[in-house]
């Protein structure tokens, strides 16, 4: 998924791998071997020399910090509750210093704010971390007993790989139409079920002088009023015409207190809300009232 400024952050399964090699493995043996299946693995995407360093340095930090925690529970090796229990809580802590590091560096670099990077699809990423967790686990306990089973272990890990790709795509479409919104030279907003502002572009904000901090949870109502939205007439305009199908002309008070023309258009959403766009219409006004003149 891309960041601000051209740079993102990827979904992997490297705790199944994590998880799964420390439950067979001494954790030195598995910081080796998982750093250089990160590097090679990066090395086959074809990655810029500076994101292998990266990439590899984050995992091997986060992957570190994990087996650090296996080690404080004894490294007595086998596959007992407390072995699990560990190895469990490595891929807690390998979660967490990830986020944080990834968040943090993808910060320095101006491709968002660090709470924002770290809170963004954080249910999305705690689900697909929790079935990596456990596939590593039953991969792990099992191949320790029967090493035979360790390739049913990567079945699994492939078939949850396919069964997350509908909602990695899914992140990735409606990102791409965030950045859309975002970059529209026109306002666009978008309202619930009950009327009530749900997005608001920068574009908007532009426009009537007002940030998504103050009009987000407002009614569409509210909002016009807030503006002070009137027709052609100098009547207020109170609410929306869900009927009307053409553009409606009415003036507002704009950010700089200067009166603006604009033209309002809406669409139903699926889920029963309604977007609206609002287009500057105060310099083609402007004209066609020199032309009349």
């Amino acid at each position: 998924l891309a960041r601000d400024g051209g740079h993102g952050e990827s979904y992997g399964h490297e705790e199944s791998f994590l998880v799964a090699m420390a439950l067979l493995s001494a954790p030195f043996t598995v910081a080796l071997a998982f750093g250089a299946a990160v590097l090679v693995g990066n090395a086959l995407l074809r990655r810029d020399a500076i994101k292998v360093v990266f990439n590899v340095g984050t995992m091997l930090l986060a992957g570190g910090a994990g087996l650090l925690v296996v080690v404080a529970f004894g490294e007595k090796g086998g596959t007992g509750p407390v072995e699990a229990s560990a190895v469990a809580v490595a891929a807690v802590v390998f979660f967490i210093v990830n986020g944080l590091s990834v968040s943090g560096v993808l910060a320095l670099l101006g491709a968002g704010p660090f709470l924002r990077n770290l809170t963004d699809d954080l249910g999305g990423r705690a689900l697909i971390w929790a079935g990596n967790t456990a596939i590593g686990l039953l991969a792990g306990l099992a191949g320790a007993a029967h090493t035979w089973t360790l390739p049913f272990g990567l079945v699994a890990m492939f078939a949850l790989h396919f069964a997350f790709t509908g909602h990695i795509r899914a992140r990735a479409e409606h990102q791409t139409l965030d950045d859309i919104v975002r970059s529209s030279s026109d306002g666009i907003l978008s309202l619930d079920r009950r009327d009530r502002i749900v997005s608001w572009n920068p574009a908007c904000e532009a426009l009537t002088g007002h940030a998504a901090e103050r009009v987000l949870g407002m009614t569409l109502s509210e909002l016009l009023r807030l503006v002070g939205a009137e027709r052609d007439t100098g009547a207020p305009l109170l609410e929306l015409d869900r009927a009307r199908t053409e553009p409606e002309l009415f003036r507002i008070r704009g950010g700089a207190g200067e009166l603006c023309w604009v033209a309002l258009t809406h669409a139903p959403l699926p889920d029963g809300g309604r977007v609206v766009v609002l287009r500057d219409e105060t310099s083609r006004r402007r004209l066609d009232e020199l032309v009349a003149r």
